[in-house]
């Protein structure tokens, strides 16, 4: 993601800032393959004399293995070392500071990944660690494991994630954030979480909004929608104090589905105006 982030913003702006990305996996084989394609692309550049994405404009690109989820030391194993939980990795790097997160979380809730929802190519073929968040008191899940949840653990299994994510971007001091998600009634609760985060009771995001597939790049007209979301159940909407407004961006000619939550601080207004 942050391979395709920075060649992107490069490719669109005419004078890019010279920009430093950090690509976070849990698995050693997808930092193994991001730092083989990172290899791939140079070689290609240089073999062209194109133009790079990185490097030839003083920006960087690094892909390191850490557990977000986890925040303490963790205990190795001999067989299967466990990744450091990110705070350590980014204390070692002196890299505690961050503009812009951007995460493809596991999102898909365990009770879906076996029905028709979840395409049978992607339960078959994609590793499901990159799929279904772990249950935090699990060692492992079997195919029937997803029957013994409530709806409510259910929800909270596939959303699991996010709350994390979110204190990662108070930690880091985040300006910008993106988190992709898997259906409208997620990024609704995910935008909730964000709408209502709060830094010494002052709200945090200046803007939160949902993005459907299909905004950007298929053309066609963009709609806005404004919904007003409470903070608890026995919140009313005419009460300022529990409400937030989260603007929903979708095709007007097509229904697509809901694809991340983005926002931003009132410090990033400029960036994103």
């Amino acid at each position: 993601m942050s391979f395709l982030f920075q060649h992107e913003l490069h490719k669109q702006l005419k004078r890019a800032p010279v920009i430093h990305s950090l690509g976070i996996d849990i698995s050693p084989r997808a930092i193994k393959l991001a730092r083989d394609n990172r290899r791939l692309v140079d070689a290609e550049c240089s073999s062209t004399a194109g133009d790079p994405t990185f490097d030839a404009r003083g920006s960087t690109l690094s892909f390191v293995r850490a557990d977000i989820l986890n925040v303490m030391s963790p205990v190795q194993n001999a067989r299967i070392p466990s990744a450091p939980p990110l705070r350590e990795v980014l204390q070692r790097r002196d890299q505690t500071t961050w503009d812009i997160l951007i995460s493809n979380p596991p999102y898909i809730l365990p009770s879906s990944f076996y029905s028709s929802t979840t395409a049978r190519s992607v339960r078959n073929f994609e590793p499901r660690i990159a799929l279904v968040p772990r249950a935090p008191t699990t060692k492992s899940q079997s195919k029937t494991s997803h029957l013994k949840l409530s709806a409510e653990d259910d929800i909270k299994q596939g959303d699991l994630f996010y709350p994390r994510l979110l204190s990662i971007a108070r930690e880091l001091r985040v300006k910008v954030a993106l988190f992709e998600v898997g259906d409208m009634a997620q990024a609704l609760r995910v935008a909730r979480m964000t709408a209502f985060q709060v830094d010494d009771d002052v709200v945090r995001w200046s803007k939160v909004e949902v993005w459907c597939d299909g905004i950007a790049d298929w053309g066609g007209d963009v709609v806005e929608e404004e919904v007003v979301m409470s903070s608890c159940a026995g919140a009313t909407d005419g009460d300022e104090r529990n409400t937030s407004m989260v603007t929903i961006r979708r095709r007007k000619d097509i229904a697509t589905p809901a694809r991340a939550v983005f926002c931003y601080t009132k410090e990033a207004e400029a960036w994103v105006g």
